[in-house]
């Protein structure tokens, strides 16, 4: 188990920091992966509601990964509450002529809340990718904003491996038992020191001051273990244990970045805040 979780993190690191960091395209394929990543979380998300008797739209929210994604990486940000909307009415529309309006409310705030809560979110890698931050990337291959989001990301996942392991060898008190019963008290102080050590670091590297890369690892390192219990508190209450079995050792999409998409969401926040990003 834990080899299968250390060989699919590697290759899945490489994958994604790859398209991140390739310099051509102009970003265009980490746009792509984000894409097809979303694509894949929907469809796990769809699915567990499904389970539990829910009936989401599926074809509009497989379309509105493309459509949110898309106007993101275009920069017509002015565009996406129209589409959101767009969503919502095309969400109504399909109900009353195709299920005679049975359970529509319902099954629009499933359909809305798993579009947003996955494209929504993973828009926000795309955004941090395609802004002008006040960073020196230590080669002009990389964009700015790319080497800043492989910064986020690999402080994320820092994040993840140190708490993992720390709960793994030291965990003794539980701090969420009713909804992650392996998360420990010295796991989440471990992944903390750790996440604003690493992070300090490699802002440090990118020529980012100090204080905001101090601020940056501490952002990841709250907000990292706050995605994780909050898709932990969504399995328990679907009433699964992963998502689903694509990566070995991690389950499935939504399981390998739920702590990523709340990372991201802050940081882009924070981040603006303290003019690194434009």
């Amino acid at each position: 188990m834990l080899k299968e979780r250390i060989l699919t993190a590697l290759w899945g690191t490489f994958l994604f920091l790859s398209l991140l960091l390739l310099p051509w395209g102009k970003g265009a394929f980490f746009f792509l992966l984000l894409v097809v990543i979303s694509l894949l979380g929907l469809q796990e998300l769809f699915l567990a509601l499904k389970e539990r008797g829910f009936q989401p739209f599926q074809f509009i929210g497989f379309l509105s990964s493309f459509a949110i994604l898309a106007p993101t990486y275009f920069k017509k940000w002015d565009s996406l509450p129209h589409i959101l909307l767009c969503i919502l009415i095309l969400c109504f529309l399909w109900g009353l002529l195709f299920r005679r309006g049975q359970n529509l409310l319902r099954d629009i705030g499933v359909t809305l809340f798993t579009v947003i809560y996955v494209v929504g979110l993973f828009s926000y890698l795309l955004l941090i990718s395609l802004s002008k931050a006040n960073i020196h990337p230590p080669s002009a291959l990389f964009s700015t904003g790319s080497w800043l989001c492989a910064i986020i990301v690999i402080t994320n996942w820092l994040s993840d491996t140190c708490s993992y392991f720390a709960g793994r060898y030291w965990g003794k008190r539980r701090i969420f038992p009713h909804l992650s019963p392996q998360k420990t008290f010295e796991g989440l102080i471990g992944g903390i020191i750790c996440t604003v050590i690493g992070g300090t670091l490699l802002g440090a590297w990118g020529k980012m001051g100090i204080l905001e890369s101090g601020l940056l690892g501490f952002t990841i390192a709250i907000s990292s273990p706050l995605g994780d219990l909050a898709e932990s508190a969504m399995k328990r209450e679907l009433g699964i244990k992963d998502f689903s079995t694509l990566l070995p050792g991690h389950g499935g999409i939504l399981d390998r970045f739920d702590s990523l998409l709340f990372s991201s969401f802050f940081s882009f926040y924070v981040l603006r805040f303290l003019n690194v990003i434009q």
